[in-house]
């Protein structure tokens, strides 16, 4: 822990100059970044981990081997809070303007850099000689602002998410918060074509459950009827492998499908839902929409929220699929045939190849 305690103290010695001067980055962001670059001497101290927190929000839990780079949105004067431990706290304040850059080291290499400015030449040369496992990429929900949003922020911000084809009519389901509110609702990757776009709209919606449908504005398409079949949640059991399939940080992980793996955790969800599922596979912002499938590549559900971690540990929900299932036969604006699954005894992985043609980035404004 003693390093730790000089880990800290360095820190907070450093953090008046490090975030009242800034490097300079394009002068089109309405936002800031602040990277965080651990350092310890100790090397069984690598893998320990510490916790950072603005204005009382969890915004990374990460390891003394890991660099944080995370984007805010929110302007103005933010508490600023780390944690070694329950104990062991350390709290500053902390200032952020826009079209920022700080370079925050949780640590410092040599004597010659102890409580003075980390500028970006210094940081990159940190980068270089200390061995990181990997940079976590993280960014404010602005949905969930941590301080004030400008209402320039919050007007022009573009939203993400991933919305999978429901039958060949061209119908895509997504959650209603994805495209909620949204004046321009663009589709990325049909036929797996992701550098072609299409406006869609939306057909019907469902506010207490967070479903939608949308409809690509076009009659150019040719949308083939997909793999996957709709499978009745009533035949999930606790403790099922489970697959959440979608676009998670689609502008910092590129557009590859992303797929992780969980089991069933509880037949419930938040605070009790019996529309939903509680779920063990990691998902990330823009995961909601995705589709939730089983072992055979059936949907099963429909991504929808993840629990804050500060609150519980791997707690992620979906959409039972029988509540999809009856928001689609109430949709009167929807000729829905159920589709069959034709991949049954396929590996995963052939499964995964043939699904992720069906499976859309979805781009709100």
């Amino acid at each position: 822990m003693t390093c730790y305690k000089f880990t800290l103290m360095l820190l907070f010695s450093l953090l008046g100059s490090f975030f009242a001067s800034a490097q300079e980055t394009e002068s089109s962001q309405n936002y800031a970044e602040i990277i965080f670059l651990p350092w310890t001497s100790v090397e069984s101290d690598r893998t320990n981990y510490c916790r950072i927190f603005l204005n009382y929000k969890l915004i990374a839990s990460s390891k003394m081997n890991e660099i944080v780079r995370y984007k805010i949105y929110s302007k103005g004067r933010m508490a600023f809070n780390i944690y070694f431990s329950e104990t062991e706290r350390y709290e500053t304040i902390l200032d952020i303007e826009d079209n920022k850059t700080y370079y925050c080291v949780l640590g410092a290499p040599y004597k010659k850099q102890r409580n003075k400015l980390v500028t970006k030449s210094l940081a990159t040369d940190l980068m270089d000689e200390y061995t990181y496992s990997r940079t976590l990429k993280l960014e404010e929900d602005i949905t969930k602002p941590i301080g004030k949003i400008p209402d320039n922020v919050t007007k022009s911000k573009v939203g993400s998410g991933t919305g999978f084809l429901l039958s060949d009519k061209g119908y895509i389901v997504t959650n209603f918060h994805v495209v909620d509110g949204a004046e321009t609702i663009i589709v990325r990757g049909i036929n797996g074509e992701y550098g072609s776009s299409f406006e869609a709209s939306v057909l019907s919606s469902d506010y207490v459950n967070d479903l939608a449908i949308l409809k690509v504005n076009s009659t150019l398409i040719n949308f083939p009827s997909p793999p996957y079949a709709i499978q009745s949640s009533n035949t999930v059991k606790k403790g099922a492998d489970v697959f959440a399939l979608g676009y998670p940080r689609k502008n910092l992980m590129e557009n590859e499908l992303k797929v992780t793996d969980g089991i069933i955790k509880a037949k419930s969800g938040y605070k009790g839902s019996i529309s939903q599922f509680q779920f063990s596979a990691v998902v990330q912002p823009s995961n909601s929409g995705g589709p939730l499938i089983n072992e055979a590549g059936n949907i099963i559900g429909v991504v929808g929220s993840k629990l804050n971690s500060k609150l519980a540990e791997e707690a992620a929900y979906a959409i039972k699929s029988d509540y999809l299932s009856f928001f689609i036969d109430q949709s009167e604006k929807i000729e829905y045939v159920p589709t069959k699954n034709s991949m049954e005894g396929e590996k995963l992985s052939e499964q995964l190849e043939k699904i992720s043609k069906f499976i859309y980035i979805i781009e709100t404004k």
